[in-house]
């Protein structure tokens, strides 16, 4: 129980050592914070890093509301009552609210899901609203997040309290209304009854996409046919549009979705368009079926996907890669931009032009670059703007009317029904007062210019978090990763707050100012800036980007991952600065604690995983373990004889250049009862040049001894670094196979560990360039580097499991050229075009290449296998 008097200290201190009472023999207490500091002292009896109890309350239970209480009920914030007040009857937020005819999301469904939810169940590659409101409900259900949800309870105000350290909050009861609006002033669907509350920390969930808006028409209300909203659309209205004459206002997404779905039902349809707009094709389309076209998936591949986890997993990775590589499309006068809106040219007017409406063509091209408002995918728009029943009006509507509209120069349009498709509030500002430090009000202060610190935070409003907010990645692909990254990111800061005694936190005051002129500044580089009315400005042509994240959805990630708490206030519990470390409390860990009071039943060996950090390797090692020298032992084992008029090559700077391999006949999985060996020697020795080196060339075949069967044939280029200039042949040029000029079809993740090496090499390849920095630097490399024919073998596994299903049989030849080395630790993409050529056994011509994650360097180039695809589109992985 919260006093009116207590202050945050007092309430703290009183919690404290009602935990510390749990633990009566801890070893006592710090006698010097005895009467010093009741907090500090409180401390002294509990372990390190006790999380004390806290109370959250979130707004909205959409997508962000039930992913904060996914994060307490996952126990991902130990020690908090969380409450989600849901001004509706039910849950969902935009996908509950939002039910008009055609109503869809034009995100992949397979990356429009919680991470830790995946539904192998879509019906389509883009889900309708019903089956994503199917969705979360089903998930709430399931991971029992209902329970923290108060439905039809409205959020009216909210005030910090900093003698307390805690929000006051006014929650109103609404009536039970289905859809409930939360905007200044509008109190329809309150009732009397008011409950005040406070928490500890708020945070706002309530998102962009639910503050809906009649459009600025006037004479709204003198209309006598039926008046509807995308947004509010009563359940079952379609129906009433049988056979009427109907307008439709607006081209955005949402008028773009509703006119394909009325276009049979109605007799006539009048669509006013205020401006031009791209329609595109989806995102990911060409994962979508042709031509773009939504997917239907078969009830095979959902039980395959749901039966392989793994699977499932590299699919919607191939989906999701293809979306987050696209993002160069935003940049102003990009390469891809420019592609872009050749292709929405060309596709649109070809669409226009066969409906028999060139001239709309020339009415809905946009002059400013496509991106500049989201791009709108549009499967049936075009078709139905050139049917018979519709007629586009352009420009803007005047008014109102009894019977229906009137245009700027007169003409009335007589309607049964309007619909209004325009779209959300989205300037950023409170739909309630927000009252933080020094009585400033966040709708005040974020009318004409809201500040925000990475979406989260804003200035004045300590324990204030807003799940995307202003600066978000709202213009690129799928939200509900930022939902979880902005979530954790809340965690980490909420799990400071509980456990290093602070009472809150709050960025400083310069911080979301100075991030915003960073992003204002970033943002002039893009085409969101260019001259066209988005909701990205709020519906105006000039407005501020405020809305948008200076970056790509990535870049936000990282961001996201590690907070910088030097950008917070802090407030302490223990204000005296000698008791800034009163936080180490009683000298023990929870696990230490707990092992002391539970008989033992704790894991107190933890910290031995740093050991697997501490590697007791040799760096060169013979077949029976003994210590040798690899170079003068490499060099004794293979002098063989010279090569006349090559002069002797240095080991320790060798590298691959690249290898072809060839399966030639099917290798027998093992040798028992037969005998094998390895046929080596050199086809070519090349000079590269004094700087570049020399090339030797080589083949290795695996032979039967007993049939001389040649099982595998290797040619293998062996690069020895700045050892030319002896006046050898340069040999013939490499052969460049070029690939296609477009994104990779599939891909697949390399990632290597600082172990990767030291795996590797115990299959023999003991050369310490794999194990200790010293040959690397000499060789100009940062240290050790792993090994080429790791990259090599890891490559040929990745393509075999995404064209061949992992069927060794599926294999003909493969080859790449070495181009750079991957250090320990790094990660790289496996990148495959398809090119849809075939041999006559049908095996298909593949091209590939290794792209490493840290620095966009080529590691394998110039890569080509032929391998008999399992199955088109489909991703296998083992």
């Amino acid at each position: 129980m919260v006093t009116d008097s207590e202050t945050a200290a007092e309430r703290v201190a009183k919690c404290l050592r009602s935990l510390a009472d749990k633990f009566p023999d801890s070893g006592g207490a710090t006698e010097a914070w005895r009467n010093v500091d009741d907090v500090a002292y409180a401390l002294s009896q509990i372990s390190l890093f006790t999380p004390r109890p806290i109370k959250i309350i979130a707004i909205g239970a959409g997508f962000a509301g039930l992913e904060i209480a996914h994060a307490v009920e996952s126990g991902a914030l130990p020690g908090a009552e969380l409450v989600i007040y849901e001004k509706d009857s039910g849950i969902g937020g935009t996908w509950f609210e939002n039910r008009y005819p055609g109503c869809a999301c034009d995100i992949p469904a397979h990356n429009y899901q919680f991470s830790w939810a995946p539904n192998p169940h879509w019906k389509s590659f883009y889900a309708d609203r019903n089956d994503i409101y199917n969705y979360v409900q089903s998930v709430a259900e399931q991971n029992d997040l209902k329970k923290y949800v108060n439905l039809c309870h409205k959020v009216t105000n909210a005030e910090w309290n900093e003698v307390k350290q805690r929000w006051q909050v006014t929650v109103q009861k609404m009536d039970g209304r289905e859809i409930a609006i939360s905007s200044p002033g509008v109190v329809e669907g309150e009732t009397d009854e008011t409950i005040n509350t406070d928490c500890d920390i708020l945070i706002n969930a309530a998102g962009f996409f639910n503050n809906w808006k009649w459009p600025a028409i006037p004479g709204r209300q003198s209309f006598h046919g039926d008046m509807l909203h995308s947004a509010a659309w009563p359940k079952d209205a379609e129906k009433s549009l049988d056979g009427k004459t109907v307008a439709l206002i607006g081209n955005g997404s949402s008028g773009i979705q509703i006119l394909p779905a009325i276009i049979d039902r109605v007799q006539k349809v009048y669509v006013h368009i205020r401006s031009a707009t791209w329609v595109t094709t989806g995102l990911a389309e060409k994962f979508a079926g042709p031509n773009g076209s939504n997917l239907v998936f078969s009830e095979e591949q959902k039980r395959q996907w749901a039966e392989n986890t793994e699977e499932y997993l590299q699919y919607r990775k191939e989906v999701e890669d293809s979306m987050s590589s696209r993002f160069r499309l935003y940049m102003a006068g990009s390469k891809i931009q420019e592609a872009a809106r050749k292709f929405s040219t060309e596709q649109m007017t070809r669409k226009l032009t066969e409906g028999g409406k060139v001239e709309l063509a020339k009415l809905l091209l946009p002059t400013w670059e496509v991106g500049c408002r989201r791009p709108t995918p549009g499967n049936g728009y075009l078709e139905a703007l050139c049917s018979d029943k519709c007629e586009v009006v352009f420009g803007d509507v005047a008014a109102f009317t009894p019977d229906g509209l009137r245009i700027a120069s007169g003409a009335e349009f007589k309607v049964d029904a309007v619909i209004c498709a325009t779209g959300f509030d989205l300037s950023c500002v409170p739909r309630f007062p927000i009252i933080g430090r020094n009585e400033v009000n966040l709708q005040d202060s974020w009318r004409n210019n809201p500040e925000s610190y990475l979406s989260v935070t804003a200035a004045d409003m300590p324990n204030y978090f807003t799940v995307i907010g202003p600066a978000s990645p709202l213009g690129h692909g799928s939200l509900i990763p930022s939902i979880e990254f902005v979530a954790a990111y809340i965690c980490d800061l909420v799990r400071k707050l509980q456990t290093q005694n602070y009472s809150s936190v709050c960025p400083k005051p310069h911080i979301p100012r100075a991030y915003q002129k960073q992003s204002l500044a970033w943002l002039d580089r893009t085409v969101w800036a260019s001259n066209c009315a988005s909701t990205f400005k709020n519906g105006t042509v000039d407005g501020k980007l405020v809305s948008l994240h200076p970056g790509s959805r990535l870049h936000m990630f990282k961001l996201l991952r590690t907070p910088r708490y030097e950008d917070f206030d802090w407030t302490s519990l223990s204000p005296n600065p000698d008791l800034a470390f009163a936080w180490l409390a009683n000298g023990f860990t929870i696990e230490e604690d707990e092992a002391f009071y539970n008989g033992g039943k704790a894991d107190l060996t933890s910290y031995t995983q740093i050991f697997k950090y501490f590697h007791h390797f040799r760096p060169c090692f013979g077949e029976n373990n003994e210590l040798v020298d690899f170079y003068s032992n490499f060099d004794k084992n293979s002098a063989g004889a010279p090569i006349p008029g090559v002069p002797k090559l240095d080991i320790k700077r060798m590298v691959d250049g690249g290898k072809r391999i060839s399966f030639l006949k099917p290798t027998p999985p093992t040798s028992a009862g037969r005998q094998f060996e390895q046929r080596m020697r050199v086809i070519g020795v090349y000079d590269k040049g004094k700087r570049a080196g020399t090339v030797v060339q080589t083949e290795t075949d695996l032979v039967d001894v007993e049939t001389n069967d040649v099982y595998t044939r290797v040619v293998g280029n062996n690069f020895y670094i700045g050892q030319g200039g002896w006046g050898g042949p340069k040999g013939p040029s490499a052969e460049i196979l070029t690939r296609p000029n477009r994104h990779p079809d599939l891909t697949y993740p390399l990632i290597t560990t600082q172990e990767t090496p030291l795996l590797y090499r115990l299959n023999g390849d003991t050369n310490p360039l794999h194990a200790i920095p010293e040959p690397g630097r000499q060789m100009g490399f940062k240290g050790a580097i792993i090994h080429g024919l790791w990259t090599y073998n890891a490559t040929l596994y990745a393509v075999l499991v995404v064209v061949g299903g992992s069927q060794a049989a599926n294999i003909k030849t493969f080859e790449a050229k070495f181009a750079s080395p991957l250090n320990p630790g790094d990660k790289a993409t496996v990148q495959v075009w398809r090119l849809g050529h075939y041999d006559s056994s049908g095996f298909e011509d593949i091209r590939f290449a290794v792209q490493n994650d840290e620095n966009g360097k080529e590691v394998l180039t110039n890569g080509r296998a032929f391998i008999k695809p399992v199955r088109s589109g489909v991703i296998h992985k083992m």
